[in-house]
């Protein structure tokens, strides 16, 4: 049987890029611009697009996502933080009351929805199967994990609720965890600390939502001074600077590193590493994160790497269905 949302997927997926139309989830984002690489009260990347979008609500105004026809709409973690975060920063901008409850709202969510004990304490589940990832329901992500903990951490800085705080540093349990134990981290290697979207057997390694959880790492280092989560960043950079080339495809990146395929970004997927290489070299200095957001960037500006790119993501989605 299909899944309907993976064949939407599909069509979108191939009919957007060509329209330049674009979801909630694929909203372009930028790097804020008043960015404080040592007090980013202001989360790094601009999401405040995404509060102005069009979407369905739970009665207490949680955000929710539609799943497929299985499911129907259910708690997505990501969005919802994503939204919280976007409303949080159109409350810096104009000071506007109104976003700030919405921000609050997405918080006060995450504090009651957090697992409260078990392998998975401090997670945020996905009630539903994941097909493309053979994920059971019950499954957590480090990006709802890092995403969770930036929304908690500004919401805490606002209204000064210990109960934001706490759940705040609770998001951290799962990083020192490993998969097979409940948690969200793996190896790439011997050596080297991923932490895993989907945490997937074998590894997946998604690079976008990597870097999301490195930033939620980061903000638990400067905003709760928690010496954990500064050794986990500094691992995590570690090992995307060793790993950052094996995303590149030669003529695009890689949305992840499934040893079993070979699945090329989205358009959207695409220009979003660029950022967030860009902003990694911005917080860390390293070059070469600068050199494949350049080199990625080099891709994009090509047409015929862009037709590539694309008939390769088409042929991907075909072989899913």
């Amino acid at each position: 049987m299909i899944d309907d949302a993976i064949l939407k997927n599909s069509i979108l997926s191939i009919i957007n890029p060509l329209l330049k139309r674009r979801d909630y989830a694929h909203i372009p984002h930028s790097i804020v611009e008043d960015i404080d690489p040592d007090n980013p009260v202001n989360y790094y990347i601009d999401l405040r697009p995404k509060v102005e979008y069009d979407g369905i609500f739970d009665r207490s105004g949680v955000f929710l996502q539609y799943i497929n026809r299985r499911y129907g709409w259910r708690y997505y973690p990501i969005t919802i933080f994503n939204y919280g975060i976007a409303a949080y920063q159109k409350y810096i901008e104009t000071g506007e009351e109104s976003y700030l409850n919405k921000a609050v709202i997405q918080a006060k969510w995450a504090c009651r929805s957090q697992i409260g004990s078990g392998e998975s304490m401090g997670g945020w589940n996905y009630d539903f199967y994941l097909k493309t990832y053979d994920l059971k329901e019950g499954w957590i992500s480090c990006m709802s994990q890092g995403l969770g903990i930036s929304l908690l951490l500004r919401m805490w800085l606002i209204t000064k609720e210990q109960q934001l705080l706490d759940a705040a540093v609770k998001a951290f349990i799962p990083f020192t965890r490993d998969v097979g134990s409940g948690g969200v981290r793996t190896k790439y290697g011997e050596i080297y600390q991923f932490y895993e979207e989907y945490p997937s057997s074998p590894p997946s390694y998604v690079l976008n939502g990597f870097i999301t959880a490195l930033l939620g790492l980061r903000d638990l280092w400067i905003f709760a001074q928690h010496s954990e989560a500064l050794r986990c960043w500094n691992q995590g950079v570690e090992t995307l600077e060793a790993i950052v080339q094996e995303y590149d495809l030669g003529f695009w990146s890689k949305y992840d590193l499934k040893s079993d395929w070979s699945n090329p970004a989205s358009f959207f997927y695409h220009d979003y590493h660029i950022l967030q290489l860009k902003l990694l070299h911005l917080l860390t200095g390293v070059e070469k994160f600068k050199d494949y957001a350049e080199r990625f960037c080099g891709y994009s500006r090509d047409q015929i790497c862009r037709m590539r790119a694309l008939v390769k993501k088409i042929g991907w989605r075909l072989r899913r269905l």
